[in-house]
């Protein structure tokens, strides 16, 4: 049961890379970096508040689904946890500690710099625009993401000699807990989704960017870093910020 649990939360974040494109394409709106860039951060943060209030029924249904699917796996955490703990590897933990525990923050940010750089020395706007982008949306989901920790302060799962799933503080601890959500999750799904939209006509690129998101949350569980709850609600909340920031950067077409 516990084996199956845990197969169940890849499965779920493996759902995001299944966005139902159909029969569409995307076309870019040129991005610099300058004022009108840095205004859109604001615009963009701003509209993602506002969201909620403009969803239509199937968004609804969507969110009230993600709620159900966290909140199943927080009475499930300790046991997905337990499982995770007796099959950690020392090849696992180098993997974590060397590539996907840094790739979201160090590794993102030497990434998304290189292809800027590359885009303006080389008069590519349209790789200088998916930098800006991915930037962009990465920095959203970090900072909605840091926000939602200081509002549950849930412990995480290496606190304690004891780990408590349901050891939460809320918004009048002393800020020191930040489990949920996840971070990586929320900056990896954000950036996956913004790139995978961008590069739509390019399918492998949202296959290498979703399996890269997924191996980084997943690697989290792996780290005892956190719950699979928090690897949940932080992958949605990225997912839908990318959404957000492709649907107010990005024209789809319908064909």
């Amino acid at each position: 049961m516990i084996k199956h649990c845990f197969e169940w939360v890849f499965a779920v974040l493996l759902i995001f890379s299944v966005h139902c494109k159909g029969q569409q394409s995307y076309r870019y709106i040129p991005v610099k970096f300058n004022k009108d860039y840095l205004r859109s951060i604001a615009g963009d943060v701003g509209a993602t508040a506002a969201r909620p209030v403009r969803w239509k029924k199937n968004q609804w249904i969507g969110a009230t689904a993600v709620g159900g699917a966290t909140l199943f796996l927080i009475t499930r955490d300790k046991n997905i946890r337990n499982f995770s703990r007796r099959n950690v590897s020392e090849a696992g933990h180098n993997l974590s500690k060397y590539a996907f525990d840094p790739m979201p923050t160090y590794y993102f940010g030497i990434f998304t710099g290189g292809m800027y750089l590359f885009g303006v020395l080389t008069r590519d706007s349209k790789t200088e625009t998916a930098a800006l982008l991915a930037g962009k949306t990465a920095l959203i989901s970090a900072g909605y993401a840091t926000l939602f920790k200081g509002v549950f302060q849930r412990y995480r799962p290496n606190e304690g000699s004891f780990p408590d799933p349901d050891a939460w503080e809320g918004p009048f601890g002393d800020f020191s807990h930040g489990s949920f959500p996840s971070r990586h999750a929320a900056i990896s799904f954000s950036a996956a989704t913004v790139l995978a939209d961008y590069y739509s006509e390019k399918r492998w690129v949202a296959i290498v960017a979703y399996s890269l998101a997924s191996m980084i949350t997943l690697s989290q569980l792996h780290e005892d870093q956190h719950w699979a709850s928090d690897a949940l609600a932080g992958a949605a909340l990225g997912f839908a910020i990318g959404k957000l920031v492709s649907k107010r950067n990005i024209t789809i077409t319908i064909y």
